[in-house]
């Protein structure tokens, strides 16, 4: 899949800046990607109790520990409609580089 291919490239930092312009000036790469920038962050939500129907919904790897994202997230939106393997090859991307991918589009196509 050539969408995997790319966002693999855009999420290790190395997709060609010639094939892909930016309108607006590039971040930092080796910033954007450093596992510090995120762990400086906190939240400022307030901590309620457990028994929140919200509170078993975390995101946990198969060793049960929650996962830890580092670096920045991409958002993805193709024009025209997505097929539901595109969606996955943005999951496998996700999982192989621990970034958050935000896949969108006008609507989802059955193959």
């Amino acid at each position: 899949c050539v969408l995997k291919a790319i966002m693999d490239k855009a999420a290790k930092g190395n997709l060609s800046v010639d094939e892909f312009p930016s309108v607006m000036p590039l971040p930092d790469a080796e910033g954007m990607l450093a596992p510090s920038s995120l762990s400086k962050a906190k939240s400022v939500r307030r901590v309620t109790s457990s028994s929140s129907k919200w509170a078993g919904s975390s995101s946990t790897n198969s060793q049960g520990s929650k996962k830890k994202g580092h670096g920045g997230r991409q958002i993805i939106f193709m024009a025209g409609g997505m097929c539901y393997s595109e969606l996955r090859a943005a999951r496998e991307v996700m999982a192989d580089t621990n970034m958050e991918i935000v896949v969108g589009s006008n609507r989802f196509i059955k193959p």
